[in-house]
């Protein structure tokens, strides 16, 4: 179906307008080339007629005449293709001989004061055309004491056929441009349909193929080289876009389920500390009430920061510093943010980090949260009096952070779930330990977007560790993506 708005369409007219502004050109330039080099043969043919009845004039005292072989002079008429010639004096005019299919006309005194051939075509009053070449001369082996005559001698053919060829070209010309044309056409336009048809596939396919809540992506059967990098590109954004919005729901889900009950328990705190100022009672309950609220509210406020981040991280928009960290200040800093509760807990801690390690390049503040909470995840669930391994490795390019600690009674498959948002082993919840479940999740969140991996194991003698390594340097856009 035409359609003029569509690619196909504009491409197919643009197609025809260009054959059919280029068709009158092609057509005149043909019939010129044909026209030239038809003349041009029949110019040298007379030209080499010209020369020749040049050579076969001679003067006898006063006379001049053709002096060749009857044969000769016969074969000058032939009527199925009649040659025109006539001989007279350059100076008087007169007549010497002139051919007899001429009849009553006479040709032009062409090159009469010429020495040279002079060319030129002449019509005669019947209506026929000659082409016609003609000089002055002196007739070599002149006889007798007569001064030497100046002929002018005129040779011609007829030039109505090479003509009328010309016109029947033309039109021949322009009959098969137009044909030629419109087969071109044709073909042009079902190539186009052809060539064009990915585009056709993929422009249906942005129409049906939801945005949300599938998985497919944009596909061709056999894509052209040029559309390869279209289509994974455009792949690509709606695997981002589908995750920045499976992220968004997530976000809002998890944000419900973890505030929830949290602010119902804050709302309820705050009336009982309002009923009992009411009431006139003691003000220490009604302060240590508040107090609680001030505390859950702290504590809502980094599960918020933590989804927030989380969101971010799985929509790539977290943001990685360029700024070169060295890994051994990391892990110091973020170990005295855990040192008062490794006390409490009667915790036995070892570090391993030398000192020589080379610097991260970049993502130093994502791998510094990861620390965070890595570090506080292992002092929160060790038992009491256990233990707390903590090692920095680089090798090969690869940065590594390994911890381990004792476990708390996990199985194998709970600690496969650990990364797992908000999911809280048995018992832990039912010790009442604190925690929003999301910690090592963000671990997992950050690992992914600087290209490297974070995995647990349950080890043979029963301790729980969690390797985080990332690259050196990605080879990936992270950076900008982040």
């Amino acid at each position: 179906m035409f359609k003029p708005e569509s690619l196909k369409s504009r491409l197919a007219l643009a197609l025809a307008a260009c054959l059919l502004l280029t068709l009158p050109v092609r057509v005149w330039i043909t019939s010129a080339i044909f026209y030239e080099q038809t003349v041009g043969k029949l110019d040298h043919f007379l030209l080499d007629k010209l020369r020749f009845l040049k050579t076969v004039v001679a003067q006898r005292d006063k006379r001049v005449a053709l002096v060749m072989p009857e044969s000769a002079f016969q074969a000058l008429y032939d009527p199925s293709d009649p040659e025109y010639f006539q001989m007279r004096y350059a100076g008087s005019g007169k007549m010497i001989y002139r051919s007899p299919t001429l009849g009553s006309y006479d040709l032009p005194r062409v090159g009469k004061n010429s020495a040279v051939p002079v060319w030129q075509t002449h019509t005669l009053p019947d209506g026929r055309v000659l082409r016609c070449v003609g000089l002055a001369f002196a007739p070599d082996g002149q006889q007798g004491t007569a001064p030497p005559a100046l002929v002018n001698l005129v040779v011609a053919h007829d030039f109505s056929e090479i003509d009328g060829v010309r016109k029947d070209l033309t039109l021949l010309l322009w009959q098969t441009g137009v044909g030629s044309g419109l087969l071109l056409v044709g073909v042009g336009w079902w190539s186009l349909r052809r060539g064009l048809r990915p585009l056709e596939i993929l422009s249906r396919q942005m129409e049906t193929i939801p945005v949300s809540g599938s998985e497919e992506l944009f596909s061709l059967p056999a894509p052209p080289t040029e559309l390869q990098p279209v289509l994974g590109r455009l792949n690509e954004l709606l695997v981002r876009v589908r995750l920045s919005l499976e992220s968004e729901r997530r976000f809002t889900a998890n944000a419900a389920h973890e505030l929830r009950n949290p602010l119902a328990a804050a709302l309820s705190q705050v009336e009982l500390a309002l009923h009992l100022l009411e009431k006139d009672a003691t003000p220490e309950r009604a302060v240590e009430l508040l107090h609680g609220v001030v505390a859950q509210q702290a504590h809502q406020q980094e599960v918020l920061d933590n989804l927030l981040l989380l969101a971010r991280l799985e929509g790539g928009v977290a943001r990685a510093s360029d700024e070169p960290v060295e890994p051994a200040v990391l892990v110091l800093r973020r170990w005295k943010s855990c040192l008062e509760p490794a006390e409490k807990r009667q915790l036995k801690v070892s570090i391993q980090c030398p000192p020589d390690l080379p610097p991260l390049p970049r993502g130093g503040n994502l791998v510094d949260i990861a620390m965070r909470n890595l570090f506080a995840n292992a002092v929160q669930y060790t038992p009491e009096g256990g233990e707390v391994r903590i090692a920095v490795r680089h090798r090969e390019g690869v940065f590594r952070l390994m911890v381990e600690n004792t476990n708390s009674g996990l199985g194998p498959e709970e600690v496969g779930r650990i990364f797992d948002a908000f999911w809280r082993s048995n018992s832990t919840t039912e010790k009442g330990q604190a925690g929003s479940g999301l910690g090592l999740s963000l671990v997992r969140a950050i690992a992914t977007a600087l290209e490297g991996s974070v995995k647990s194991v349950l080890t043979a003698d029963d301790w729980v560790r969690i390797t985080f390594e990332v690259p050196m340097n990605p080879t990936g856009q992270t950076p900008e993506k982040l």
